[in-house]
C-alpha cells in the first residue's frame, strides 16, 4: 500500500487490514501529533509487516526507537571487516 503524508485527509490503513507493506512517502509533511501517534501504534502492532517511511527531512523523535532497533539488526549482519 502506498500513501503520501502530503495528501490532505491522510488515513492510515487499519491494523487488521490485508496489507503487508506500507510505503509512506513525504513523511516531512505529517504535522499532526495524532497522526504520529497512530503511525507509531500501527508499527508496534504490525510486527509481521514491513514499513517503508520516506522523508526529505530528519525523522521525528517518536520514530527513533524503531530506527535504532532496525539499524542494530543490519549492523550486526555486516562483515566485521567493514563495521
Amino acid at each position: 500500500m502506498h500513501l503520501s503524508a502530503g495528501d490532505e485527509g491522510l488515513a492510515l490503513p487499519p491494523a487488521d487490514g490485508r496489507w503487508r507493506v506500507l510505503l509512506l512517502d513525504d513523511l516531512q509533511n505529517m504535522q499532526d501529533e495524532n497522526d504520529w501517534n497512530a503511525l507509531c501504534e500501527l508499527i508496534r502492532s504490525g510486527s509481521d509487516r514491513c514499513f517503508v517511511l520516506l522523508s526529505r527531512g530528519a525523522p521525528p523523535g517518536c520514530l527513533i526507537a524503531f530506527r535504532y532497533s532496525e539499524m542494530e539488526k543490519y549492523y550486526r549482519a555486516l562483515p566485521k571487516a567493514i563495521r
